[in-house]
């Protein structure tokens, strides 16, 4: 995980200006803790990593050995800090009434 995070960051694809441990620990904590946990990572392996040949064929990526070379994704754990509990929304649809939906089937089965 350490490794895929640094080439996240050697990456420059990361959101605003760089920075290291120091710098995060002076602009995010208060007397040197931080306000709320940060946020563990894990990883899970998921698939293989795939190539498009000339031919427009996809194709497992090999490394040197000649190994299909496995997709490695780290994720930012925001449950076991908490984060995920405080931004939930809750998805509602309200309709009209209870005849609306055999209607809308109705005609959809009509076309």
């Amino acid at each position: 995980v350490q490794t895929k995070t640094q080439i996240e960051v050697e990456s420059s694809m990361h959101m605003g200006p760089e920075m290291n441990t120091a710098n995060l620990i002076t602009a995010c904590s208060i007397n040197n803790k931080f306000p709320v946990p940060v946020a563990p990572r894990f990883r899970i392996w998921q698939g293989h990593k795939m190539v498009i040949t000339k031919e427009g064929i996809e194709v497992h990526f090999l490394d040197a050995q000649g190994q299909e070379v496995r997709k490695l994704r780290c994720i930012d754990d925001f449950k076991i800090n908490g984060f995920n509990a405080h931004t939930v929304l809750a998805d509602k649809i309200v309709l009209s009434n209870f005849e609306l939906p055999a209607r809308i089937t109705a005609e959809i089965f009509e076309l």
